[in-house]
């Protein structure tokens, strides 16, 4: 009897220590904050507008007198509820538009389900912190989110294109939520982000499929590593639409960056339409089999490059589908498509995450990365796969050549876990504000800008 109470006492005595020690950690998170991390070249400075702190000029804004800001977002989703109606089941949602057999199984090898389009009204009102991103009902002090209104694809790049040549700024910024988030709330966020920074272009919410659940963590995990290919068909159909002067802009939070940074390297050529990683081998094997028309092998090759799988639906059914496969590859591209690609706390393995960055530096003018010492949801994260660090954690000492590297310390009100610093930390929306603004350089004459 003894013995078990020593050993109870033990245990307590543990748990109060491990407790103390996390209150210590998480208080001094509080005590310590900041941010550190290059701006943008101090030879670009702000014009007219875009230098007025707090509001934004998209014309995707409009304002209720003394009360809310308006935000018309665009949004694109690949969630399947988000296509069927009542009478449409997730298994049926594939064989919408009167698509063939064969058509109807590339998208579900290459799990890529069509994509709904549309615009959503969000109401962010003035009267809350900025940063704060609460959706509920007070129009007071919460975003309010309107019912989503859908729209063909032709009319959605219709309407984008009538944005931009409104805008002053000629920036696309396409957000790509984390993990636990619905759609509603991803659309909420860009809203937010858009307010905050501000942001003066046209704003693209893309919503993968999560499960919007903290339960469903594994789950999302497996969405958001096969479900990428209606991001990576977004940005190439932003690129091919819109004249070279619009920038194009990416922000990925969490576990989004998985799809992200997928979706670029299917566009470079570095993962084939299966989600397979590939290699010049693989490549060159791909491409003869492009030329000659044949089926498309389903599997991964082996030693030397020999695929070692079945055959799978007609090759021209994938270059139908897939068009814009390795079209940002680096031999295909003069100028990077992207202008920033901005990676906030990624959950993402620090291996994983180098060797995509290597395979897709060339696509993006600037990358920035985002880290944190104090981001609790990433430290969970790399107790789930087994101690890995995330690319996101500060911890990972991530130093790779080209990659701009924001550095946050400490929580606040706002974001306890220290994970959704990118929306919630007013230094941080400032760094972005900086790198998305648009800029002209103090060596062109005056008079180019003047209206």
């Amino acid at each position: 009897m003894n013995g078990i109470f020593r050993y109870a006492k033990g245990v307590a005595a543990s748990l109060i220590i491990a407790a103390v020690g996390f209150a210590g950690n998480y208080a001094q998170s509080w005590l310590f904050r900041g941010v550190e991390g290059p701006l943008p070249r101090s030879t670009a400075v702000l014009s007219g507008n875009f230098a007025l702190s707090g509001h934004s000029s998209s014309p995707q804004r409009s304002t209720i007198p003394a009360r809310a800001a308006e935000w018309r977002i665009a949004f694109v989703t690949n969630r399947l509820d988000a296509v069927a109606d009542s009478a449409t089941t997730a298994s049926t949602a594939t064989s919408l538009n009167g698509r063939t057999l064969s058509e109807q199984t590339v998208d579900a090898i290459c799990a890529m389900p069509p994509s709904t389009h549309g615009f959503s009204e969000v109401t962010v009102p003035f009267r809350r912190r900025r940063g704060e991103c609460v959706v509920g009902a007070s129009a007071e002090s919460q975003l309010q989110v309107r019912p989503l209104k859908r729209r063909g694809k032709a009319d959605f790049y219709s309407s984008l294109q009538t944005a931009i040549d409104e805008a002053e700024s000629k920036d696309i910024l396409v957000f790509v939520h984390g993990f636990n988030v619905s759609l509603d709330n991803a659309i909420a966020r860009a809203a937010q982000l858009a307010e905050d920074m501000p942001f003066h272009g046209v704003v693209i919410a893309f919503s993968w499929q999560s499960h919007a659940k903290t339960t469903e963590y594994l789950s999302d995990e497996r969405l958001a590593e096969r479900y990428f290919w209606n991001l990576a068909e977004l940005l190439a159909e932003l690129r091919n639409q819109f004249d070279d002067s619009v920038r194009l802009n990416v922000l990925a939070h969490s576990m989004g960056n998985r799809v992200a940074l997928r979706a670029i390297s299917a566009l470079t050529g570095n993962i084939d339409p299966t989600g397979q990683p590939t290699d010049r081998l693989q490549l060159a094997s791909l491409n003869r089999r492009f030329a000659a028309g044949q089926g498309f092998p389903l599997g991964r090759s082996d030693a030397d490059g020999r695929f070692n799988s079945v055959v799978g639906p007609r090759m021209q059914d994938f270059q139908t589908r897939f068009p814009a496969w390795r079209s940002w590859s680096a031999d295909r591209t003069e100028t990077s498509p992207i202008s920033n690609l901005i990676l906030a706390a990624p959950d993402v393995a620090q291996s994983e995450f180098k060797t995509f960055i290597n395979h897709i530096r060339h696509a993006a003018s600037n990358i920035v990365l985002i880290t944190s010492d104090t981001d609790y949801a990433l430290k969970a994260s790399r107790k789930i796969h087994n101690g890995r660090y995330r690319a996101g954690d500060s911890q990972a000492a991530l130093n790779i050549e080209g990659v701009n590297t924001i550095r946050v310390t400490g929580v606040h009100s706002l974001d306890h876990l220290g994970h959704s610093h990118y929306g919630s930390n007013v230094q941080v929306l400032d760094r972005l504000a900086a790198y998305l603004r648009p800029t002209f350089d103090v060596s062109q004459s005056m008079s180019a800008f003047a209206r």
